[in-house]
């Protein structure tokens, strides 16, 4: 209850949305972007590591073929589609 009234309160908390002001706030698009984006790939992005876990707070699988959460190659991640960001009101 404490989280849902902090989040709720905070104007510029990412998900909140006022409809009077559509300038406020990020669009569904930016939204979508914005929780399409892991915690791994910020890391791969942002540092020299080569290989890294999808969910970087469960340890790596290892040794099964179908594992879920094995390393990958920091190179075949995509980075975040700022296009989402341009000016929606000046184009």
């Amino acid at each position: 209850m404490q989280f849902k009234r902090l989040r709720d309160g905070d104007r510029y908390f990412f998900e909140r949305r006022d409809y009077r002001y559509p300038w406020i706030g990020l669009s569904k698009a930016q939204l979508r972007e914005v929780k399409r984006v892991r915690m791994s790939d910020i890391f791969c992005l942002n540092t020299s590591i080569e290989r890294l876990q999808r969910n970087v707070f469960l340890q790596p699988d290892t040794g099964t073929r179908f594992s879920r959460n094995s390393l990958e190659y920091c190179n075949t991640r995509f980075g975040v589609n700022l296009n989402f960001w341009r000016d929606r009101f000046h184009s």
